[in-house]
C-alpha cells in the first residue's frame, strides 16, 4: 500500500519559475551545483549553498510563494519528444520499507538534506499503470497551471495545484508494484524517518536511458589492462547493446578510446539487482583493486563531454535497462 500525504510548499512563482529550474542534484558534482547558483544568484541552486536567511529574502522578493494550504501537485515536463506527467506528494516511510516500492539498486545510507530548510530534489518513483490513477490526473492537468516554463537546458516544465489529493490517495492504495528510479541516496532505511518528498511516475511514461560508471584509481587502470586483451569487438558510437558495455578513456592525442566488451551472464538464480548490466559489472570489477573508490554513478552523460576529473579514469557505459529487467 502506498499511502499519500498532501503538503505545504514554497514554490516559485510564475514569472520566476524559470530561474528555479535546474538538473536533478544526483547528476550534479558539488563544483556544477556551485556553479549553477554562482550564474543565478537568485536561485534554487545559490539557495542551497547559501545562509538560510537567503530563502527569507526570496520569499520577501516574491520570487518563492507559500501555498496556503496542503496539497498534491501534478508535474509534467516533455522534452526531446518525451512528455511525462506525475504526481507530486509525501509518501509514508512505511511504503518503502514494507516493499510496496522497492529499490532497482541498493539505497545505501540516507542522504542529508542539501540545506536545512529545504528538501530540494525528490525521489522519483515508477507505479504499474491504474486506470483510476491516471484518469484522476487527467482531469487534474485540465485545469489551469500554476506555471508553465521553458527551462534552458530545452525541457518544458508545467505544475498544477491538485484539487482531487482524497481521491488519489485512495487510488493509490490499491496500486500494484512501484519502484523507485532514481533518488535512492534519500529513501529510509529504517523506522522512525519522516515522509518522503516523491514524484510518482507510471511505468508507460519511464524512458530507461544509459549510464556511465566512473572509474579511477588502480580499479581503472586494471579495468583497462583487462578490456585491452579481450578480443575486439566493432563498437559504434552510441548505447551499447543489451549484454555488452563500453570502457572509454583518453588516449595520449587527447582524443576518447572506445572499446567494447561483453558482460558476464547473470549467474542462476541470480536476483534481479544482480542481473541486471550494473549488477553484472559489479560482478566483474568486484576482484579488481581499490573498487570501494570506483567513482559515481552519473546517468546519462555524454561521454565525449565528460569533465575527465582524475588522469587515467576510465568511463564504463552501461545499455539501458529493459522494462522486465526494472
Amino acid at each position: 500500500m502506498i499511502s499519500l500525504k498532501p503538503f505545504r510548499v514554497l514554490r516559485p512563482s510564475a514569472a520566476r519559475a524559470r530561474e528555479f529550474s535546474m538538473p536533478r542534484i544526483d547528476h550534479l558534482q558539488d563544483e556544477e551545483l556551485r556553479g549553477i547558483g554562482a550564474s543565478h544568484a537568485r536561485s534554487l541552486a545559490a539557495l542551497l549553498h547559501g545562509p538560510r536567511s537567503a530563502l527569507h529574502e526570496l520569499v520577501d522578493a516574491k520570487a518563492l510563494m507559500r501555498q496556503p494550504e496542503p496539497t498534491m501537485y501534478m508535474h509534467r515536463q516533455v522534452r526531446a519528444g518525451m512528455r511525462c506527467t506525475g504526481v507530486v506528494a509525501l509518501v509514508q516511510p512505511q511504503a518503502f520499507l514494507d516493499g510496496s516500492i522497492v529499490p532497482h539498486r541498493e539505497a545505501g545510507a540516507a542522504q542529508a538534506l542539501q540545506h536545512p530548510d529545504v528538501q530540494a530534489d525528490s525521489v522519483i518513483v515508477g507505479f504499474e499503470d491504474d486506470e483510476t490513477v491516471l484518469d484522476l490526473v487527467e482531469r487534474e492537468v485540465n485545469d489551469r497551471p500554476l506555471f508553465h516554463v521553458l527551462a534552458d537546458d530545452g525541457a518544458t516544465h508545467t505544475l498544477w495545484s491538485g484539487t482531487r489529493g482524497p481521491a488519489l490517495a485512495r487510488a493509490f492504495e490499491r496500486v500494484g508494484r512501484a519502484i523507485v528510479l532514481e533518488g535512492h541516496r534519500r529513501v529510509p532505511t529504517e523506522p522512525g524517518s519522516g515522509p518522503v518528498l516523491t514524484m510518482l511516475l507510471p511505468l508507460s511514461q519511464v524512458h530507461a536511458r544509459s549510464s556511465l560508471r566512473v572509474l579511477a584509481g588502480p580499479c581503472a587502470a586494471a579495468m583497462r589492462s583487462r578490456v585491452e586483451a579481450m578480443p575486439p569487438i566493432e563498437a559504434s558510437v552510441g548505447e551499447p547493446p543489451p549484454g555488452f558495455a563500453d570502457a572509454l578513456w583518453q588516449g595520449v592525442e587527447g582524443g576518447v578510446v572506445r572499446r567494447r566488451f561483453q558482460l558476464p551472464a547473470p549467474h542462476r538464480g541470480a536476483n534481479p539487482l544482480q542481473a541486471c548490466a550494473h549488477g553484472r559489472l559489479d560482478a566483474l570489477l568486484q576482484d579488481l583493486p581499490g573498487i570501494d573508490r570506483a567513482g559515481s554513478w552519473r546517468a546519462a552523460l555524454d561521454p565525449a563531454a565528460h569533465a575527465w576529473r582524475e588522469p587515467g579514469e576510465v568511463l564504463v557505459a552501461l545499455p539501458r535497462p529493459s522494462m522486465p529487467e526494472l
